[in-house]
């Protein structure tokens, strides 16, 4: 086939098949409308969001001493009652520019377009005003999480990105957040070293956490669109057909997945997080499959063909074990008396079985598919592949 040489020297070890990221099936946050998250299984992922990743110690070694809360309150008593000039707030017909419910944040860190700092310092200044007008008759309100989306305009002006640098107008729009939700004085002591500000660079508290993941889901979303139009440009009517039916397989195969051990009770922030990083992280794999095929080789894994029954022998005996310990229904006392704890994501029967037949069709869209584009993979070569991962999962 033209264009779609084999390439057998591609290894993908992915822990769970993932799919597209979808807005219809996933809960809103409340208090941010520009995120989305779906429901899905909890993992050690939590872990990563409350310490960041294996590199985050170098970032935080990089990092200035967090200012202690004596400090911040004397930093934030300094800029309480400073103003913002009159002169820096857009005028009507530029907010009439900006998109509609537009987000500061999400402005900000849209690399390709070369007006994000306009927009976003345009779209952050309409949001301050519109603080200040509603703090007028309560001073001693609490700032809403959302305050979090002036960091923008932190960044902005402690960096001179687009504007002259101001510190002190920094430390003002960091200063409007409350510190349960963003680490202030983390952020306020990079401002005073003069270091560049980046609110995803480091763990500065859970509301930047929350803008980064979305930040970083967007930007993955991306590029899975523009790799699924690639492998389409590349391939013939009949294996265009056998591609979007693997999507379609793939899809309904991360749904049935997610439901195998649904959520019970209120999720925390932590599992709330961990929940989307696990999304963005299932997201990343299955763009690097995509990569892989876009570019014209295989996502080959380390399976041999010769290996499969062995493994769909070893598959049907941990299915059975699945089983055998999954609730059979979704009671919330049946779940913390197996599990031990609370808010915990417990499997149930019926979910197993649904998303045992997805996986199973899903298996078999990648049989059909790549016995179209590359012929001399044997069938049990994706079957040994994908059941390999299917156990690993578990």
């Amino acid at each position: 086939m033209p264009n779609l040489a084999p390439i057998r020297v591609m290894i993908w070890v992915p822990r769970v098949p993932a799919r597209p990221a979808r807005l219809g099936d996933r809960l809103s946050l409340a208090t941010c409308g520009f995120l989305r998250i779906r429901r899905g299984r909890f993992a050690l992922i939590a872990f990563g969001i409350a310490f960041g990743t294996a590199a985050l110690p170098l970032l935080l070694s990089a990092q200035p001493a967090s200012m202690s809360d004596d400090e911040v309150a004397k930093v934030c008593g300094q800029v309480q009652f400073a103003s913002v000039p009159q002169s820096l707030f857009p005028t009507p017909a530029e907010i009439a520019t900006l998109p509609k419910d537009c987000s500061p944040i999400n402005l900000y860190y849209t690399l390709e377009d070369p007006a994000r700092l306009t927009k976003a310092r345009g779209c952050g200044l309409a949001k301050w005003q519109k603080y200040l007008d509603s703090i007028k008759h309560d001073e001693d309100s609490t700032p809403p999480m959302e305050n979090a989306e002036f960091l923008a305009l932190a960044m902005l002006y402690s960096n001179g990105e687009g504007v002259q640098k101001n510190p002190a107008l920094a430390r003002k729009f960091v200063c409007a957040n409350d510190s349960d939700w963003v680490e202030v004085g983390s952020i306020l002591s990079v401002i005073a070293a003069g270091k560049t500000l980046d609110v995803c660079s480091a763990n500065y508290g859970r509301w930047p956490d929350f803008i980064c993941l979305g930040r970083d889901q967007g930007r993955v979303n991306q590029e899975l669109n523009s790799e699924k139009a690639q492998i389409r440009s590349r391939l013939p009517a009949n294996a265009q057909t056998a591609f979007d039916k693997l999507l379609s397989a793939y899809q309904d195969f991360r749904d049935a997945h997610e439901t195998e051990k649904e959520p019970t009770g209120n999720m925390n922030t932590g599992a709330v997080q961990a929940h989307m990083a696990e999304d963005l992280e299932d997201d990343r794999k299955w763009s690097t499959v995509l990569k892989a095929v876009a570019a014209g080789g295989p996502p080959a894994g380390v399976a041999a063909a010769s290996a499969f029954a062995k493994q769909d022998a070893d598959l049907n005996k941990a299915y059975a074990e699945w089983l055998k310990d999954a609730i059979d229904s979704d009671n919330q006392s049946d779940c913390e008396f197996k599990s031990g704890q609370n808010r915990r994501s417990c499997p149930n029967q019926a979910s197993l079985r649904k998303a045992e037949l997805a996986w199973l069709r899903y298996r078999e869209a990648w049989v059909n598919f790549g016995a179209l584009v590359w012929p001399e993979i044997p069938a049990d070569h994706w079957r040994a592949w994908l059941t390999e991962q299917r156990l690993e999962d578990h």
